[in-house]
Order: C-alpha cells, then sequence, then structure tokens
C-alpha cells in the first residue's frame, strides 16, 4: 500500500470540505443570512476536526508523520488559538455553544490506547505467549491508572478479535513483543492522564493543586 492510499485522501477531502464551508460562510455573511452562515461555520469546524484526525491516524495506525498538512487548515488552527490565548472567544465559537452540550464520544486516540491495552493482554495470554507475564491485567492497571472491573471489560469486549495479526510478516517475536509493551506503556500514560476512569480523573486534579 503507498503513502497517498494510506494518508493523503482523507486529509484532502477534509480539506475541500474546509474550504468549501469557508467560502458558504462568508457568501451567507455577506447576504446577512444569520442562519446559513452559523450552519456553515459549523460544517467548517467540523471538517477541520476530521482532518486532524486524519493527520493523528498516519501516525497512530500507519506511523506516518511527514504527511503535508493543509496550509488552510494550519492557518485556521493557529488563528484560532491565537485568539483564545489572547482571551477572546472567536464568535465561530460562540455560534457554536449555541447548539448546547452534547455526548462525548470516545475519542479515536482513546479507543487505541485502550486497543493497546487489550492487545497487551493478549500477547500474554497468547500460545505461545509473546510476553511474559501472569499477572497482565495488574501491569495494565498499574499504567492505565484504571478500576479492575474498567480493564476487564475492555478485554471482554475484544474477545474473538485477533489483535496480533496486524504486524509486518517479517517481525520477530521479540519485534512484536517490544512494540506491544511500548504502545501500551504510551497508552497508559495518555489513559492516565486524559481517560475517563476515576483515577485518571483524581490524577489530574491532584496535578492541579
Amino acid at each position: 500500500m503507498t503513502t497517498e492510499q494510506i494518508s493523503l485522501k482523507p486529509i484532502a477531502a477534509a480539506a475541500a470540505s474546509f474550504i468549501a464551508a469557508k467560502k458558504a460562510r462568508d457568501a451567507a455573511d455577506a447576504l446577512k443570512d444569520i442562519k446559513a452562515a452559523k450552519e456553515e461555520n459549523r460544517r467548517a469546524y467540523i471538517a477541520v476536526s476530521a482532518a486532524c484526525l486524519a493527520h493523528a491516524k498516519q501516525f497512530y495506525v500507519h506511523n506516518l508523520v511527514e504527511e503535508h498538512f493543509p496550509p488552510d487548515l494550519a492557518i485556521f488552527l493557529h488563528g484560532l488559538l491565537e485568539n483564545l490565548i489572547a482571551g477572546h472567544v472567536d464568535q465561530s465559537l460562540k455560534d457554536l455553544l449555541e447548539r448546547g452540550p452534547g455526548t462525548q464520544p470516545r475519542h479515536y486516540i482513546e479507543a487505541k490506547d485502550i486497543e493497546a491495552a487489550c492487545r497487551y493482554v493478549q500477547a500474554c495470554r497468547a500460545k505461545p505467549k509473546l510476553i511474559d507475564d501472569r499477572a497482565p491485567i495488574k501491569t495494565i492497571l498499574g499504567w492505565y491508572r484504571v478500576q479492575h472491573a474498567t480493564a476487564q471489560g475492555w478485554v471482554r469486549n475484544t474477545n474473538g478479535l485477533d489483535l496480533l495479526a496486524d504486524f509486518p510478516k517479517s517481525w520477530t517475536a521479540a519485534d512484536k513483543a517490544a512494540a506491544i509493551v511500548k504502545r501500551a506503556q504510551q497508552g497508559g500514560r495518555r489513559v492516565a492522564m486524559h481517560g475517563r476512569g476515576q483515577q485518571a480523573v483524581t490524577m489530574r486534579a491532584k496535578k492541579r493543586l
């Protein structure tokens, strides 16, 4: 599979959606069509979110980190962040907030971090074992700072899935084991800081004190 097949199409599609929404929003603004402008503004934010996620997938799925990031999106994010840093909430953000709070889906990166934990457990329970750890759940609890029932639930939800199949055929068992451990440890650090478990919430609160 080529780099273009892996990663460029989702980003290009998101960039095209962003540009189209931005033009439509500007046109609606010129016509003083507030309702249409707000809707196009929402489409623009959705496109930026999609582009950022596609860009992140290059690293988390394919380990591609040097792809070109569309400059229109980069400039948009830069301007938005500069306004926020200066203490100014852009009107476009205010328009989004008028819709009210929604449900918080599991973030893609969080889901991949949880998958890494389950892959570690599978590697320890595989026959033959890839990793020699007689208590993999306990190890995950230490890395991820979640409750035992939470980790058990993650593993239970992946029963029947082969999480050990997505490695290059040229990799040795030692290569796979090292990658699995590293990825689970990285995921654990993120979930411990940003996950939804009560222990993660407590850790974040302590860091603010």
